[in-house]
């Protein structure tokens, strides 16, 4: 009986050493597990910010943008850079710059939309490039591991495990509208100097001959007292701009940004007096309008008989002028250049007529993209000092009811001057979920419109 008793006994032992050994292959197995997953995660996050900073570059044009393999280099570079500060358990990730970046085009697939207005539901497709190309708007990056050592490695039979990883992220296409003073105070002076040599040749050709032309942009004795008696106040080499010409530099210069950034933006315009042009998606006006192309006889033609005004005080005879419609870069966004060069020659300053048509020109079933950030950028150098029939009340209403109509709109402003009301447009930047800008003269306008174009925003799309 006693050595029965014996014998039990040590059983007991054996089967408590095989459920410890048991039990210690569990908890070896779980550890693994969870490093495994951590590492993992850790290594899908450090894609996740690579893939988001080399879109960010690709946005912001890093290095020399007109050299398309310097371009790629160095967005290659910022990618590398995030990746090379990650680490996985202390070590650092292996990450070959070349051989794990793509670039490509995403594009969204088909998807049910809301009303032909809010964001699309497919999904993103993206075609993979080995290089960049003019095409490309997205960057994908797929980091691997091979041979990540496990800590039981040799108690479970395996020592290593790879793990890999994979990112895009595109740059957020937008949909911009364009909203501009153009009452008779944006042809006061003072909005600064810039050397002769800084201002684009193609718009000084514009300036003298609409001054030649005697069209209602630069009149003799203009309604308000504004017309001046040369087509420019230049000193030694340096230009004295009006209000006007600075915003034609800096909108110049905003369409080149737009041209170099990747992907592709769809723009349009409108400017306000005492009420703004009127929204349309008609054709492209009389002649082919492309400053960076110069500008044909024809074409002066189209804009001094548009703006002709005869009469400078009852601007009776002033030809309404049309703004520009959602319009996208295989068109050279004539409309966009065609229409602001048209100046409404009143004293008046109809914010809110300027911020109800922009809205209008966002939300047109058959230019706004459902995969595009829709983006309205308004300018003044004064004060909402009138309103029409049928008007919100105030701006501030006007972008309270644009961002009713359009949930996923962003408003940007810039007031432009001394005498510009700041508060005003901030209200209405903070109310239309964007920012507010101040420009005092030409090269603080440049530098805003050129910071706008740039910061496209970026999204991950796998």
């Amino acid at each position: 009986m006693n050595r029965a008793k014996r014998n039990r006994q040590g059983a007991t032992i054996v089967l408590m050493l095989v459920l410890i050994t048991v039990i210690f292959v569990f908890v070896a197995f779980a550890v693994e597990v969870s490093r495994i997953q951590l590492a993992q995660l850790k290594l899908q996050t450090a894609a996740d910010l690579s893939a988001r900073a080399g879109a960010e570059a690709m946005s912001r044009g890093v290095g020399d943008v007109s050299n398309l393999g310097s371009f790629e280099t160095s967005i290659r570079n910022e990618c590398d850079m995030i990746m090379s500060h990650n680490e996985l358990f202390g070590k650092p990730v292996t990450f070959d710059a070349n051989a794990q970046i793509s670039f490509g085009i995403a594009e969204q697939e088909p998807g049910k939309t809301n009303s032909g207005i809010g964001k699309g539901k497919g999904r993103f497709k993206f075609t993979k490039h080995a290089n960049l190309t003019l095409e490309s708007n997205s960057v994908s990056v797929s980091p691997d591991i091979n041979q990540f050592p496990l800590i039981f490695g040799s108690f479970l039979s395996v020592t290593n495990v790879d793990l890999a990883a994979k990112s895009t992220s595109m740059v957020q296409e937008r949909d911009i509208v364009i909203v501009v003073d153009k009452s008779s105070s944006m042809m006061d002076m003072g909005a600064g100097t810039i050397r002769l040599s800084e201002y684009h040749p193609n718009l000084l050709q514009l300036e003298d001959r609409l001054y030649l032309e005697g069209d209602a942009y630069h009149p003799d004795g203009a309604y308000g007292g504004n017309g001046r008696t040369t087509e420019f106040d230049i000193d030694d080499g340096v230009i004295h701009l009006t209000k006007m010409q600075a915003l034609k530099l800096a909108l110049f210069q905003f369409r080149e940004v737009i041209e170099q950034t990747p992907g592709n933006e769809q723009l349009g315009l409108t400017g306000y007096a005492d009420f703004a042009d009127i929204a349309s998606s008609g054709p492209t006006p009389p002649g082919k309008v492309d400053i960076q192309a110069g500008l044909s006889a024809t074409v002066f033609n189209a804009i001094v008989t548009d703006g002709i005004c005869d009469n400078y005080t009852t601007r009776n005879s002033i030809t309404e002028a049309t703004a520009a419609p959602l319009e996208d870069q295989t068109t050279n966004y004539d409309q966009f250049d065609f229409n602001y060069l048209k100046m409404r020659w009143s004293s008046s300053t109809n914010i809110v007529d300027g911020i109800e048509v922009g809205a209008d020109i966002l939300a047109d079933p058959l230019r706004r993209r459902p995969v595009a950030q829709p983006i309205m950028i308004v300018l003044t150098d004064g004060n909402h000092n009138t309103t029409n029939a049928g008007d919100a009340a105030s701006p501030s209403a006007a972008a309270q009811n644009a961002i009713a109509a359009i949930p996923d709109l962003k408003i940007y402003t810039i007031t432009f001057g001394a005498n510009a009301n700041q508060q005003t447009m901030i209200d209405v930047a903070s109310i239309g979920k964007g920012r507010h800008f101040h420009a005092d003269d030409v090269s603080n306008l440049v530098k805003v419109f050129q910071d706008l174009a740039s910061n496209a925003g970026v999204r991950i799309i796998e």
